[in-house]
């Protein structure tokens, strides 16, 4: 890939140079390439759209080093490097970019590529206002989106959704096809705004026939969950194709998804583990979840429990409750990593605070029998009732018995019984088979 962005790149120097030999004027020159650079991009040609913003951003020209910026933050076309990026928002900002004021902002909020700074992403965010409001008096309408975002997340401005969607329509209605994407969400959503349908597909396919990949994305959102338009997965896979060919994350899952239940498209484990790991690179947690998921089960890909642990633990380092749980089951049964029941509590926990039921009845088990911590009957029972009021069928037969044997709760047979009915109805084996002992 670097190889071909070398390449492209020098072509487009070769091109410059030899343009601006014929005299052409240096400020429409930079025009002419940040725009063909522009269109590049969303076509999907990453490594042709590198190639003529880095030209252009070299000479100075603020919108292609923001562009360039963004690029090394997403890692299209070019390594991920937020210190780089840093160094060409900065740049832009120097020439007053409130693209690139607002981007620095997220950096410092998130602490990537910089120390963790809330104070200095507010000032960042202040001053992209402050650029966004000159630009747009100067005619930019490029700029409606990011003011229309300030007041969407509150950065830098009390949040007012309302005023939000007044910038995203003056965006849209001059053509800004990241405002029409926005306008359209809006109204598919409608929150700030009452939801129309109608509208939303308007602006989405505006911004669509574009090349805008978040439009496309909606648009197969709206076809998958049948938002103003008939239930379609098949088309809903195409403009999720169309959106994944230009990196969007959530388009990329989303077709892995797809291919990996057979839904709109011919299930295939292969395909929908290369739609998982384009995600998973991009740092999508879910898709990482399920790039593990794949190689611990050999769906689509040789089994490999190293590279399942590496994901799971990716995925698990982001908060994501699902991965952290799966991190628990692995450390308790030794799968690619020692047994470590410490660990596995460790895991089950996070995931048990943010709610999920099956770590909350792992939790519980670890509990009961005294594996990772000591064993606390009381504390066992109150992680399968929380788990059971969620529907989880292990905990259900798992409380069931405590009840039955009076073991961390008062004993009673009567509410034992019923808990371990309902999980037996619900197709708990073990729940059958103590109930048939009970007989």
């Amino acid at each position: 890939m670097m190889h071909l962005f070398k390449r492209s790149l020098l072509v487009v120097s070769l091109f410059m140079t030899m343009s601006c030999a014929f005299g052409q004027s240096s400020k429409a020159q930079l025009d002419s390439l940040f725009h063909t650079g522009e269109k590049s991009y969303r076509q999907g040609n990453f490594e042709k759209a590198a190639a003529y913003y880095c030209v252009a951003a070299d000479q100075g020209y603020a919108k292609a080093q923001n562009e360039l910026g963004n690029m090394y933050v997403s890692g299209n076309a070019v390594p991920k490097d937020y210190s780089q990026a840093l160094k060409y928002y900065q740049a832009a900002a120097k020439q007053g970019e409130g693209d690139a004021f607002f981007s620095m902002g997220v950096l410092y909020e998130l602490g990537k590529g910089v120390h963790k700074d809330s104070i200095q992403a507010d000032k960042c965010y202040k001053k992209a206002l402050v650029a966004y409001q000159i630009a747009a008096d100067k005619g930019d309408k490029t700029v409606f989106s990011g003011l229309g975002d300030l007041y969407t997340y509150g950065k830098g401005v009390d949040s007012d959704r309302k005023q939000a969607v007044t910038y995203y329509r003056m965006g849209a209605d001059q053509g800004d096809a990241s405002a029409q994407s926005r306008l359209g969400n809006a109204y598919a959503i409608g929150k700030s705004i009452p939801k129309d349908y109608t509208l939303a597909l308007k602006y989405l396919h505006l911004a669509a026939d574009q090349g805008y990949a978040s439009a496309l994305r909606s648009l197969g959102d709206l076809y998958y969950l049948g938002g103003g338009v008939a239930q379609d997965y098949k088309q809903a896979a195409q403009y999720y194709e169309l959106a994944a060919k230009r990196k969007d994350v959530s388009a990329q899952k989303m077709l892995g998804d797809m291919y990996y239940v057979g839904k709109g498209v011919t299930q295939d484990y292969a395909e929908a583990m290369k739609y998982f790991q384009l995600a998973a690179e991009q740092g999508n947690a879910k898709a990482q979840n399920n790039v593990a998921h794949m190689y611990l089960n050999g769906y689509g890909v040789a089994k490999d429990l190293t590279l399942a642990v590496k994901y799971f633990r990716l995925s698990a380092k982001q908060g994501y409750a699902s991965a952290q749980n799966n991190m628990g089951y692995i450390y308790a049964h030794g799968y690619g990593v020692t047994k470590d029941y410490k660990q596995a509590v460790k895991y089950y926990r996070l995931a048990a605070d943010q709610g999920s039921a099956s770590a909350q009845n792992s939790l519980g088990q670890m509990y009961y029998f005294g594996r990772g911590v000591d064993k606390n009957y009381t504390e066992a029972a109150r992680l399968y009732e929380l788990a059971a009021k969620q529907g989880d069928t292990n905990a259900q037969c798992g409380l069931g018995i405590m009840y039955v044997m009076g073991k961390g709760v008062l004993k009673d047979s009567i509410i034992g019984r019923k808990l371990l009915r309902f999980a037996a109805d619900n197709g708990n084996q073990s729940a059958r088979h103590f109930l048939n002992k009970m007989k």
